[in-house]
């Protein structure tokens, strides 16, 4: 069983990883101290193999903190779907504030989920963070049939639009990058839209980053 297919990658504008008065992008319980999350998408989940899973661990003041491990997976309470077989659920994971809580949430790719669009699909979910940490979820963007979105390596979170809201940002198709714009409901909706960038050269996307490169406060 894979256990090491993904590890949550803090949004573009995060702090330092200790504790501080800054808010950390990767820290769910708001105790100031980072956590962690890894994903073994290749999990079996129920007997269902390739379902995967999301193990996450607590940050303290002595280090991680492994009594306060959680795994999730789409049989967990709260999280979107059911674990199937070959779905792959924690394939990409991201972090960041994506709903405005003032709690980073965890942000899930399931890129090989089928849905009533087709197949391999694919889906992005959020768990979301508060005060005792990761509860609860939704879906936040739907792939079309053979779009495998939220597929490995191809997800992030960062404010895109400067509004101080954090995006996700997703790749459609392997090669389309598709962006969705924070904040979100806590039913996964959102009111400012999103927007698609269709790469002309047909090239693939196999990593995304986000970060602001040319200092505008712009994630790019």
């Amino acid at each position: 069983m894979e256990v090491t297919g993904a590890v949550a990658v803090p949004a573009a504008h995060a702090a330092a990883g200790t504790a501080t008065t800054t808010k950390l992008e990767d820290d769910f319980n708001g105790d100031g101290y980072s956590d962690l999350a890894v994903a073994a998408p290749s999990g079996t989940v129920a007997g269902k193999r390739y379902a995967g899973w999301v193990a996450v661990v607590y940050g303290s003041p002595a280090g991680l903190k492994t009594s306060t491990r959680q795994v999730f997976s789409q049989n967990s309470r709260g999280i979107p779907g059911t674990a199937e077989t070959g779905d792959r659920f924690g394939g990409a994971l991201a972090t960041g504030d994506v709903d405005g809580d003032g709690y980073a949430d965890l942000v899930v790719g399931v890129g090989a989920e089928n849905t009533d669009a087709g197949s391999a699909a694919g889906l992005v979910e959020v768990v979301w963070g508060g005060p005792k940490g990761l509860s609860g979820g939704a879906v936040v963007a739907r792939g079309a049939r053979h779009d495998m979105l939220g597929r490995e390596g191809r997800l992030a979170v960062a404010d895109v639009d400067g509004d101080g809201a954090d995006d996700v940002v997703s790749v459609r198709n392997l090669k389309d990058l598709r962006i969705d714009n924070g904040p979100f409901a806590r039913d996964g909706s959102t009111v400012h839209g999103g927007q698609m960038v269709v790469d002309p050269y047909n090239s693939i996307v196999l990593n995304l980053a986000a970060g602001d490169l040319n200092g505008d406060g712009f994630a790019d």
